[in-house]
């Protein structure tokens, strides 16, 4: 549950490029889910993406999986 490293490169053309490495705050990845979930499914804030574009996405989980399987 460690947040990833990012180096930022800045280079106007002129001088030498700065480099940035932002420090990103430890958050849990599972329970922000959890609250995103939570708060759309309450109306405070709207669902990530449409029912349509979800099943989709369950659908292509589903096909990995069973792609998997079948090579085991």
């Amino acid at each position: 549950q460690q947040s990833g490293q990012v180096t930022v490169m800045r280079d106007n053309g002129k001088d030498m490029p700065s480099y940035t490495t932002p420090v990103m705050p430890n958050v849990s990845a599972m329970r922000n889910q959890a609250r995103n979930f939570l708060a759309a499914v309450r109306g405070e804030r709207p669902a990530p993406c449409s029912a349509p574009e979800a099943l989709e996405d369950l659908k292509l989980a589903r096909d990995y999986i069973r792609l998997l399987e079948a090579y085991q």
